[in-house]
This record gives structure tokens, C-alpha cells and sequence, in this order.
């Protein structure tokens, strides 16, 4: 019972309550061995659009489509891959610097693109996605809710700089 209630039910992807226990979980074990936490914040852009062009059912769809390709790409055992609000998902990676977490997220964005999936409500005319990217070695001192935050600090930047696109955070 208890998984069913850190899982996404369309997705079948963990849901946000899973999120944030894994992400605490995560943290944690960095901060007691000294590895890097990853973090890839993604939002589907012009979902809103999506639904409106060709409605719910196939904007579902297209959710399920999504999140198979990023669970593809973030496949290790110790990578979670999570969908964390309407159209936004993200992955948590143990042990991953910050190369390796721009790595996972432009392989997503490849696979994304690979995929060619129509997005008639969209600029490009094809679904694509927005990122934001950031690795850490967490101490005693930090905090993972400043450590998301900065990241999906990220997120709204790729947004903002233009869309279908990965920006990595500034970490203090």
C-alpha cells in the first residue's frame, strides 16, 4: 500500500511524496559518503496548448509517452525518476557531478527529439522540453529544499531563455 501511495498513477512513475522522500533519502547518504546528488527539473513546454489542440485523453497520453522516454535515459537502479506535478517530472541521481547530470538531461532532450511527437499547440510543432540541472556534494550545513529550489530556479530560466533547452543552476 504504501508504494501505491509514493506512485503516479498515469505514469506509473513515483509521484511527488515519493519525490521528496527519495530526494531526503538521497541527500542524506551524500551528505554521511561525500558523493554528488544530481537533479534534472523538466517541464513538458506548451503542455496547456497540448491539451487545448488535442485534448485530455491524448495529453495523457503524451504524458505516458514522456515519462517512458526519461525512465529510459535515467534507467540506473539508484536514479529516480518522478513525475512531481501536471506536466513537470524530474530525476534524482545518486553519486552524479554535474557532467554527468547535463549528460542524462541532454540525453533526455535527444531522446525527446528522437521521438518526433507532434505538438500542433507548439512553436517547433513538435513536443519539447525544458530543464533545469544542478549536482552538489551536500554538507550538514545544506539544505535539499535550497538545493531544489536553485534547480528549479534553472527550470524557469530555460523557460524564460527560449524553451527546448537545458540551463544549469547557480549553486551558492
Amino acid at each position: 500500500m504504501d508504494a501505491l501511495s509514493k506512485t503516479d498513477a498515469l505514469t506509473d512513475l513515483a509521484n511527488r511524496r515519493g519525490f521528496d522522500e527519495w530526494l531526503d533519502d538521497v541527500w542524506q547518504n551524500a551528505v554521511r559518503s561525500s558523493q554528488p546528488v544530481g537533479l534534472i527539473l523538466i517541464d513538458i513546454d506548451f503542455f496547456k496548448e497540448y491539451n487545448d489542440h488535442y485534448g485530455h485523453p491524448k495529453g495523457g497520453e503524451a504524458l505516458i509517452r514522456v515519462a517512458q522516454l526519461i525512465r529510459d535515459v535515467a534507467s540506473r537502479g539508484t536514479d529516480l525518476c518522478a513525475r512531481i506535478g501536471g506536466e513537470e517530472f524530474a530525476v534524482v541521481m545518486a553519486a552524479t557531478d554535474l557532467d554527468g547530470s547535463v549528460r542524462i538531461a541532454r540525453d533526455i532532450t535527444a531522446a525527446i527529439h528522437g521521438a518526433a511527437l507532434e505538438h500542433g499547440g507548439s512553436p517547433q510543432g513538435k513536443l519539447t522540453l525544458s530543464m533545469g540541472v544542478s549536482s552538489c556534494i551536500p554538507t550538514q550545513q545544506d539544505a535539499s529544499h535550497a538545493f531544489l529550489e536553485s534547480t528549479d530556479q534553472a527550470l524557469y530560466a530555460a523557460k524564460h531563455n527560449g524553451r527546448d533547452r537545458v540551463e544549469v543552476a547557480e549553486l551558492a
